[in-house]
């Protein structure tokens, strides 16, 4: 990625899964990078920027709005990708990250876990107790 790329609003979106379970979470965005500043990276230090702490880091309004302003991602946008991530890859307990650039439409997927920290999502130990409880009832009626 070009430092001209960085130019923009990424905000993250962190999307559990677990089973049909599906739930975003808003975090941290990638800061604005102002042309100024890409050119004192370019100079300085050969276009590194840090972006350390971003990815642990949880906003607190996880629902509707985030503090910048911007919508989170339908219920059902997300089900659909959650759906055909689970599908294509076999899994059923993974979480993903999402970005959007502030000046465009849509999201990308830009990384996978499929075995996520779900400590990051409020309430996941009855997440997780209700998933495993799940599969064991699968399992027991593939049995019978």
């Amino acid at each position: 990625m070009s430092l001209d790329q960085i130019q923009m609003i990424i905000i993250v979106k962190n999307v559990y899964v677990a089973g049909d379970y599906v739930k975003c979470v808003k975090r941290s965005s990638l800061p604005d990078v102002s042309n100024e500043t890409t050119e004192k990276l370019a100079i300085e230090s050969g276009g590194v920027m840090s972006f350390s702490k971003i990815s642990s880091a949880v906003v607190p309004s996880d629902e509707g709005l985030g503090d910048d302003g911007v919508p989170m991602p339908e219920t059902e946008f997300l089900d659909e990708v959650a759906k055909g991530l689970r599908v294509a890859l076999g899994l059923h307990l993974f979480n993903f990250d999402m970005i959007k650039d502030g000046k465009e439409d849509g999201y990308l997927v830009v990384d996978i876990n499929y075995f996520p920290g779900f400590e990051k999502l409020s309430n996941y130990e009855s997440v997780m107790s209700d998933f495993f409880l799940n599969v064991k009832k699968l399992q027991e009626l593939k049995k019978t």
